[in-house]
């Protein structure tokens, strides 16, 4: 399984509406293209269809207001 990395930034202020920023090979690259504390990263598996139906995104975080998550993703 190949884990790649997302890089959005969020609009409002509930969290609904985001920007997609880019995608990248590795959690540190991402890390690196987060400008501000609207940004976020979250880890994604290629070629693996998600359901089309909202759910928690596991492992993303807020590299500009948080702590790196403790769980390991992928």
């Amino acid at each position: 399984m190949t884990t790649l990395w997302v890089v959005g930034k969020n609009v409002n202020e509930s969290g609904t509406e985001w920007l997609f920023i880019g995608i990248f090979d590795s959690e540190e690259k991402a890390v690196a293209a987060c400008r501000d504390e609207f940004y976020f990263v979250a880890p994604e598996t290629l070629n693996v269809q998600l359901k089309d139906e909202w759910e928690p995104w596991p492992g993303l975080w807020f590299p500009h207001l948080e702590e790196k998550p403790k769980e390991k993703i992928a």
